[in-house]
């Protein structure tokens, strides 16, 4: 059997009788001048055993840099949003044209809401807290332009003002509540493997389920995927009669990757420096 893990958008597997156990990754300690993926040490079951990076280790970008990269992304579009009323309220006052999209999924930030994939179920679920706020500012302009072409900027410029500690605020709450989740709330999971008497922790996005050999079909060897840290890719059919093939998945070498790192036993000290 084999226990399948997400890494930025990647599927691994390893061996399940690789695996020791697996729980929310916990604090790490640093080790000065290691390499990229060796982020440092964990202390597991009264000892420490290092810990290696999933993404980092294949030339992925880490949770955490890629959640603070978006929310730093993020900044910007609740300032659009807030440029966007600004706007709007400069229209109705100057009689001048509203230039700027009153649907939802045509601004910067709806053509990247609408098209984002993730499989981070806490960050879905925060993405869809900002659905209705972000709908709602977008349809106040409708409702906005419709007091205009009706003749009446009073009630125009009124809905805009109740709108800034209503609809605006709403929405500027909802980004900052997800900026704060994306940069404080990673919760990377902790996979100790071992072999013989060396273990070492790696840290995954999460972990996405059990497969048995029968469900897997290889599709390529170590030498085609050019690393002896992989020893095949397969396929996974977890539904035969549907032909659901459609998930890939990397099975890691564990051997290699523990003498990669030079663990010589699963105490944290006896490994070589890098």
């Amino acid at each position: 059997m084999y226990t399948t893990l997400l890494a930025g958008e990647t599927v691994y597997a390893i061996k399940c009788e690789d695996i020791e156990s697996f729980c929310v990754l916990p604090k790490v300690e640093e080790l000065p001048g290691s390499q990229k993926a060796l982020r440092g040490n964990v202390s597991y079951r009264g000892s420490f055993i290092p810990l290696v990076g999933l993404r980092e280790l294949f030339g992925q970008v880490s949770l955490l840099d890629q959640r603070k990269e978006l929310a730093e992304s993020l900044i910007q579009r609740e300032k659009d949003h807030i440029d966007w009323l600004n706007d709007l309220r400069n229209s109705v006052i100057n009689d001048s044209e509203f230039r700027k999209t009153t649907d939802p999924t045509k601004c910067a930030f709806g053509q990247w809401y609408y098209n984002f994939k993730t499989h981070d179920v806490q960050l879905a679920r925060e993405l869809k807290s900002l659905e209705e706020p972000h709908f709602d500012i977008h349809n106040l302009g409708v409702r906005v332009l419709n007091f205009v072409r009706a003749g009446d900027k009073e009630k125009a410029l009124n809905l805009i003002k109740q709108s800034e500690s209503t609809t605006l605020a709403s929405l500027i709450t909802q980004f900052a509540r997800l900026r704060y989740m994306l940069v404080n709330e990673v919760k990377e999971v902790f996979v100790v493997i071992k072999n013989d008497n060396r273990r070492m922790g790696v840290a995954v996005d999460s972990i996405l389920d059990i497969v048995h050999a029968q469900d897997i079909k290889v599709l390529a060897t170590q030498i085609d995927l050019q690393s002896p840290f992989f020893e095949h890719s397969f396929q996974i059919s977890k539904n035969k009669d549907s032909g659901d093939t459609s998930r890939v998945a990397h099975l890691l070498n564990i051997l290699p990757i523990l003498e990669y790192f030079n663990l010589k036993s699963s105490n944290y000290q006896e490994m070589t420096t890098l």
